[in-house]
């Protein structure tokens, strides 16, 4: 009889292969990286691949999800002593302005816009992208809705137009980051953005 293996166990072999799958697709991009690429990193079998996930798409969206919960759970904790909507906004801004952009955290991000471009070809692959995008929405909506009922943002603007504004600031600021790196003044640019963003809400 084959020795029982521990939910601990598969859990560890999952995560390693989720680590490799992350390295290979920032080496190489999500297109070019292939299931191959990623047994060979984690020293794994191909079918031992297989138990875990069911496709190249599969592991990238496992993933997308992992990183949208860990970045969602950081932002909710980061907020909670503040006591009005304006520093809990402004204090997003500043966690997003003052990243360490190590040469790990520049992968992730080229892999996560690469992936939601060749996402928007794919209406599955979209519908997974927007699911985990509306968690980032709403978390800023909820602020702004927070403030305007509490009067320090104006009520004439719409939450949601002001949250996917900010979000697109964000993506767009990533991608120039990408092309430019060292050369982008990053932070000064995402402090301006946040700024502009909050006298725009006082109105």
């Amino acid at each position: 009889m084959a020795p029982k293996v521990s939910e601990e166990y598969k859990e560890k072999k999952r995560q390693d292969l989720l680590k490799s799958a992350m390295a290979c697709f920032a080496e190489k991009g999500y297109q070019t990286a292939t299931i191959d690429d990623i047994v060979t990193h984690s020293g794994m079998s191909k079918g031992a691949f297989y138990n875990y996930f069911s496709s190249k798409e599969e592991i990238y969206l496992t993933l997308l999800k992992q990183s949208v919960y860990l970045s969602f759970q950081k932002l909710r904790e980061a907020i909670q002593s503040k006591e009005t909507a304006k520093e809990k906004l402004k204090h997003v801004f500043d966690i997003y302005s003052n990243l360490d952009f190590t040469k790990k955290s520049i992968q992730n991000h080229r892999v996560q816009i690469e992936f939601w471009i060749i996402a928007s070809r794919n209406d599955n692959l979209i519908d997974h992208m927007k699911t985990h995008a509306k968690v980032f929405h709403d978390f800023l909506i909820e602020i702004i809705e927070e403030g305007q009922k509490k009067s320090e943002f104006s009520k004439d603007i719409k939450s949601a137009d002001v949250s996917e504004i900010f979000w697109a600031i964000t993506d767009g600021l990533f991608l120039h980051m990408l092309v430019e790196k060292d050369e982008f003044p990053m932070k000064r640019l995402y402090q301006t953005a946040g700024k502009m963003i909050l006298k725009y809400l006082e109105k």
